[in-house]
């Protein structure tokens, strides 16, 4: 279905009055995210992805060298900065932002014991002792460019870490690694101890429009 100007409106985000247009903003944004509860930063099937309604619709080739992909890139750092949403690597693997409502699922599915287990199946030495690191510490913050950069993205992957991104003083993007004992608030974590592993699977696959293409590699 497509509305009068051509856009399906999967891709946009509703007005004050209920009317629609396209992503302009961070408000936008996570409105968007608060309508959705789970929106990919990149097009991945049978979920509404940030690039597209940022675009207005479909994107054809790289969204990098699209004429919104500064803005694009410009909304994908806030967010991951953002208090109001959680990024993960959901749906295809690929990072989506989560609304509060569904918090408690990607904690109960990220600390299964059985899911962490196979996660930590062929991890590489480095990114076990990053993920003791972090265990240890609490917090871990690394640049966003290091040495620790592939063991950092082996842990996001297999969600064995809450990741983050903020900004130092020098304005350079730092990546801030947390324990998810330490990132969970006492209130998401009892709504997810009400939870069943396949409930909080079911739920995930029902906010990602039944996850056609699979949450990830990491989640069944």
């Amino acid at each position: 279905m497509f509305d009068a100007v051509g856009l399906r409106p999967e891709y946009l985000a509703a007005g004050p009055e209920g009317s629609t247009s396209v992503v302009h903003t961070e408000h936008d944004a996570l409105e968007l995210i608060r309508q959705r509860q789970v929106v990919t930063e990149v097009p991945a099937f049978g979920v509404t992805s940030l690039v597209e309604a940022v675009a207005g619709g479909p994107v054809h080739g790289s969204w990098r060298t699209h004429a919104k992909g500064r803005l694009m890139y410009r909304l994908g750092r806030m967010l991951r900065a953002s208090d109001e949403v959680l990024a993960v690597r959901l749906v295809e693997g690929k990072v989506a932002f989560v609304d509060a409502s569904l918090w408690p699922v990607v904690y109960r599915v990220a600390m299964e014991p059985s899911r962490r287990r196979r996660s930590l199946e062929g991890l590489a030495p480095q990114a076990r002792a990053l993920l003791s690191a972090v265990e240890r510490d609490r917090v871990v913050r690394l640049d966003k460019d290091s040495e620790w950069t592939k063991a950092r993205e082996a842990l996001e992957e297999r969600l064995l870490v809450h990741l983050s991104e903020t900004q130092a003083e020098s304005g350079r993007h730092v990546t801030v690694l947390r324990s998810w004992r330490d990132w969970v608030s006492p209130t998401v974590k009892e709504a997810a101890e009400t939870l069943t592993y396949d409930e909080a699977l079911a739920r995930l696959r029902e906010a990602c429009g039944g996850a056609p293409a699979g949450l990830g590699p990491w989640v069944p």
